[in-house]
């Protein structure tokens, strides 16, 4: 997946053995007597070869926040992964494509890269 120069990138960067929970706001997407419906979340390419995973289980899978302007995700990179040479340095940039429905009639469908850059602490 080609990162589009306006992506989010969400800060600071995120060790492999991190197990955190990530904030996406769509505040400015949204109006005001307006939130998000529906979610979708696709790991890049990049993402998934690196190890990344949105985690499922209960208390970490992705919700609506926020009274609707906001989507949590909770991230983590597999074990097997977590010590890969890729996180090296200034680490590696990962995209992840959100997919969002409003609740508006006729609904509004939103989609964007957002990215998470994973490097060694």
């Amino acid at each position: 997946m080609t990162i589009p120069p306006n992506t989010t990138i969400f800060g600071p960067y995120a060790d492999p053995r991190d197990v955190a929970n990530w904030r996406i706001s769509a505040t400015g997407l949204l109006e005001a007597d307006e939130w998000i419906d529906t979610i979708e979340l696709v790991l890049g390419a990049e993402a998934v070869a690196a190890g990344l995973v949105i985690m499922e289980d209960a208390g970490r899978e992705p919700v609506v926040v926020d009274d609707g302007r906001a989507v949590q995700i909770w991230l983590s990179v597999v074990e097997e992964m977590q010590l890969d040479p890729m996180f090296d340095g200034a680490g590696v940039l990962l995209p992840i494509e959100i997919t969002i429905e409003t609740n508006s009639i006729p609904a509004r469908t939103w989609q964007r890269t957002i990215a998470v850059r994973v490097a060694q602490q």
